[in-house]
């Protein structure tokens, strides 16, 4: 069980870095037009779409001496790292200047200020739209590619509720290292406005998602079943239609989608509260953060006997409810000592949504194999993480909107108050709206948990459950 959770050392730090940094560091440190970042989302949007159902089938098609999942994960952990370090190692002669001036004109002439003014006619910008784009898309096949498969072994390795509550509150507890290196640590390694400190940060961060992935290849082997030795000549088009008719299946998407994204726009917009805000160097991201994260991390095996007594379902709720009148009080005073108490607050709830994920999956993915007698975790988990990267996306792209409606300038000594505002929307009235609307789907359409319970027990339970 540890050997396996231990992947989730690489996961965090990754993803982690990767939500709480990606916008910040190409509008702030890379001077990326803040207008070019729909187009880049659109298009991982698109490619997403294809990516990940696609190597989840494959995934659930390959047969080996070695398992379905392991090569995979044996043979895409190195690539996958220097792709997550080239995101941030952007060539420098691509950056340009804070004025997003050619930089190889130091005095820019009468000509290069028009052109200045016209995006797509910059050669820095559209040059570092394409580096941005085509580092993204490696870096994304590469992550499907590793993770979606460490994902998959989870239903297959671990059986029952028990289990499966066990090893997801050990793979979050021993994740707690990764998100720590990512979001704790790593801001007092750089400083605002100077990209050679990202570039040594994340020479140290990448060493930690090697040491992850080294200590978990033993527990991601796999042991020999059946399901080896059945040819899985279904075909994409079938599979992918039958996922996509499981009723449960959608709403979990939907609700989880909902979380991500009110989640991913809390914590990329924590930066810009620090910045802007609080008025705080760097280094303070990591109090801010710490803070969650022990919180998180002192609760998730209490959230496992809620768990079990109640069920996944009621945890996402109370979780999300939690959540949402956590962030309330930010409404009240948005001064340090209110940052701190608040992010401790959501701590506690984000501990429960980040355990129940993979076990609800896990539910829905039994419930396929009873039906249809195949086993599709591949598949499952490739809409799961499609579902993720989309959230990813969508949140960009409502940073993006509201910081251009509210006139947020990256390059401005200090923002107005309408910009501030618009923070401040982000902060609290986004992750909020879209709790509210992942709650009533899955208070009132997700019944595996409820018929779960109503099994074990042996009498039937409120909807709520």
């Amino acid at each position: 069980m540890l050997s396996y959770s231990s992947l989730s050392i690489s996961g965090a730090i990754i993803i982690n870095f990767f939500n709480t940094r990606i916008y910040n560091f190409y509008t702030d440190e890379i001077k990326l037009n803040i207008a070019y970042i729909p187009i880049v989302m659109t298009i991982y949007a698109i490619f997403n779409a294809l990516n990940d159902p696609l190597f989840g089938w494959i995934s659930d098609k390959t047969r080996t001496r070695f398992g379905r999942r392991f090569p995979y994960i044996l043979f895409g952990f190195i690539p996958l790292t220097i792709a997550f370090a080239a995101i941030w190692l952007v060539p420098i002669s691509l950056v340009g200047d804070i004025n997003h001036t050619f930089y190889f004109n130091s005095q820019p002439n009468l000509l290069t200020s028009v052109l200045t003014k016209f995006t797509f006619l910059n050669p820095n910008q559209t040059l570092l739209l394409i580096s941005v784009i085509a580092t993204l898309l490696i870096f994304d096949t590469l992550y499907t590619i590793v993770i979606l498969n460490w994902h998959s072994l989870f239903p297959e390795k671990f059986k029952t509720a028990k289990e499966r509550n066990i090893v997801s509150a050990l793979r979050q507890v021993v994740s707690i290292i990764g998100v720590s290196v990512a979001v704790v640590f790593a801001p007092m390694l750089f400083d605002y406005n100077n990209l050679l400190s990202y570039r040594k940060a994340i020479l140290f961060i990448s060493g930690f998602v090697l040491v992850g992935f080294l200590l978990s290849m033993y527990g991601c082997k796999e042991v020999p079943n059946n399901t080896q030795k059945i040819k899985n000549t279904e075909s994409y088009k079938k599979s992918f239609l039958e996922v996509l008719k499981n009723k449960n299946m959608i709403v979990f998407l939907v609700s989880f989608f909902l979380a991500n994204v009110a989640y991913l726009t809390l914590m990329s917009m924590i930066p810009y509260m620090n910045k802007w805000i609080l008025k705080q160097p760097a280094e303070f991201e990591s109090y801010l953060y710490g803070v969650g994260v022990l919180v998180a991390g002192l609760a998730f095996f209490l959230w496992v006997k809620v768990s079990l007594k109640i069920g996944t379902k009621a945890v996402f709720i109370i979780s999300s409810v939690g959540f949402s009148l956590g962030l309330l009080i930010l409404l009240f005073d948005l001064s340090l000592p209110i940052a701190l108490i608040t992010m401790g607050v959501v701590g506690l709830p984000l501990a429960g949504l980040l355990l129940i994920p993979e076990i609800l999956l896990s539910e829905v993915i039994d419930e396929d194999y009873k039906k249809f007698g195949k086993r599709r975790e591949g598949m499952f988990f490739g809409f799961y993480g499609f579902c993720v990267r989309i959230a990813i996306i969508v949140e960009s792209s409502i940073i993006a909107l509201i910081l251009s409606l509210t006139g947020y300038d990256a390059n401005a000594l200090e923002q107005t108050a309408l910009a501030k505002t618009g923070i401040k929307i982000l902060l609290i009235a986004v992750p909020i709206v879209c709790f509210i609307f992942g709650v009533i789907l899955m208070l009132f359409f997700y019944d595996l948990s409820r018929k779960k319970l109503e099994k074990e027990k042996g009498k039937k339970l409120s909807i709520f459950f």
